[in-house]
């Protein structure tokens, strides 16, 4: 009988199971299950942003690739400053499905702790490209992105890591940009800006191209919403791809 021991390598399914196990976990206990205020501490010791007013940002302002997320949810914007109180949440993982399982006025926050998550995985290329993430979005201060100098963002790329399921908002594109778009995500439904959904892109007053594309979550601001986190691997990986063929730019 061979005494060999066991190990992952040996059964491949488990070994990728158990892998998809620990990122879920670490994505709902460290970044989705959480206040506002752990995401702030966390971007500051353990990633070493810097912060301006409501703006934490890392990287390589010389780069052409931006990208950004938000790092409040609809529930900071319900609490305020009780906010810590909430958590943690009662959230159920089915699965692919991540849901919450309460009746308290609250929301699970996929919006936008998926695009949170995103950019935290891409951050090993920080020295080729330039992350900034705001706080209290969900009340209007992403204008005070206007702090910096507007030319910073003039010829930028800038990707915000902020919509619904798998839909793509182009942001000041020509038909070149578009076919990019396209040719890098695929899988994306291009639409056009609807009425009511803003994004950062919004509030910078620069000559940029960019857009806003969709990390998984869905029924936003609402006790119904969900994410589908294959949807949110999907994007990672996708952005992966597009940034990194940009990374001697």
């Amino acid at each position: 009988m061979n005494k060999e021991k066991l190990n992952f390598d040996s059964f491949p399914l488990v070994k990728m199971w158990f892998r998809t196990f620990l990122v879920v976990d670490f994505f709902i206990e460290e970044i989705l299950n959480v206040p506002t205020s752990y995401i702030s501490e966390l971007l500051l010791n353990k990633y070493h942003f810097n912060k301006i007013d409501n703006i934490y940002f890392k990287g390589n302002s010389d780069s052409l690739i931006y990208l950004c997320a938000h790092i409040d949810t609809f529930n900071k914007k319900l609490y305020g400053n009780l906010e810590d109180e909430i958590y943690p949440l009662d959230i159920i993982v089915d699965e692919n499905k991540i849901y919450l399982n309460e009746k308290r006025r609250v929301v699970l926050g996929g919006d936008d702790r998926c695009g949170v998550y995103i950019l935290l995985e891409l951050l090993e290329y920080s020295d080729n490209f330039f992350f900034f993430m705001v706080d209290n979005e969900e009340i209007g201060e992403s204008r005070r992105i206007n702090i910096f100098d507007k030319k910073m963002f003039d010829g930028k790329i800038i990707i915000t890591v902020d919509t619904i399921s798998n839909i793509l908002i182009p942001h000041k594109y020509d038909d070149n940009f578009l076919k990019l778009l396209k040719y890098f995500f695929p899988d994306f439904k291009i639409v056009g800006k609807r009425e009511n959904r803003f994004s950062i892109l919004d509030y910078i007053k620069s000559d940029f191209k960019g857009f806003n594309i969709g990390c998984g979550f869905y029924n936003e601001h609402t006790n119904k919403e969900y994410i589908l986190f294959d949807q949110v691997l999907n994007t990672l990986n996708l952005l992966k791809r597009f940034i990194l063929s940009f990374k001697n730019v």
